[in-house]
């Protein structure tokens, strides 16, 4: 074999381990990789694949093209695999796949910042036309849960007696969360050092972007997972020059 078919076979070997580790037996040089698609287990986009593959083969299409996820546990990708006969009236049929996932996180990153900007928009109206603060204060958390920006949110304030930030409002998903939560306004405790006693002493937003492996988030992680709730943030509310 030429080094730059050993390079592609060995490529091609990979791509499958990533996709299907338990499929690696049938991508080698000479396999079959329609009988590959259809053999794929309970995978119902490798089944969408090899229909298009058979419908291009059997001459009822020009062409198929397909965008599907192959997700690792490290990390998300996403592909897209294009199959298209030979040309010059050989038979046969030519399979790529490339590699999209910069595009498709770029899409989410856009789509992440309309959110936002849709949000902010929204509170803004929420502060020229609230009555009051409780019906602000609902709408800041009904906002950053309906636009897409958060999957929960609640805003909370100190009991000065206790040093602790106390739930007022809240709204989303998995709001029982909340239930009994202990988080304190003291940076000397376990439970004041996440996010939200972080925020209130430094004033400033503080940000948690894995809560598994955050060990200032050790105290809420378990609770957390329950919900699949990866990351967090916290913003502080100002009352005057002070956080409120």
């Amino acid at each position: 074999a030429t080094p730059s078919l050993i390079w592609w076979r060995a490529h091609w070997h990979r791509f499958a381990a990533e996709n299907h580790a338990d499929l690696t037996t049938l991508t080698g040089i000479g396999m079959n990789y329609l009988d590959a698609c259809r053999t794929a287990p309970q995978d119902a986009l490798a089944q969408q694949a090899a229909a298009g593959i058979e419908e291009v083969i059997d001459g009822r299409r020009d062409s198929f093209i397909l965008e599907y996820p192959c997700h690792s546990p490290a990390c998300q990708r996403w592909f897209v695999m294009r199959a298209n006969p030979l040309l010059g009236g050989d038979s046969g049929i030519v399979i790529s796949h490339i590699d999209i996932t910069e595009r498709k996180l770029a899409e989410a990153r856009l789509e992440r910042l309309k959110n936002f900007y849709l949000a902010f928009s929204r509170i803004g109206e929420a502060i020229v036309y609230a009555k009051d603060e409780d019906q602000l204060f609902r709408e800041i958390c009904t906002v950053s849960v309906d636009s897409g920006v958060m999957l929960m949110s609640w805003i909370g304030i100190e009991d000065p007696a206790t040093q602790r930030i106390v739930p007022k409002v809240k709204y989303g998903q998995g709001t029982d969360y909340l239930e009994d939560i202990f988080i304190s306004t003291r940076g000397d405790l376990p439970e004041g050092r996440g996010i939200t006693g972080t925020a209130w002493r430094e004033q400033k937003t503080s940000v948690n972007n894995n809560t598994a492996n955050n060990p200032a988030m050790a105290a809420w992680a378990a609770r957390a997972a329950q919900y699949g709730w990866k990351s967090s943030a916290a913003l502080p509310i100002f009352r005057g020059k002070k956080v409120y």
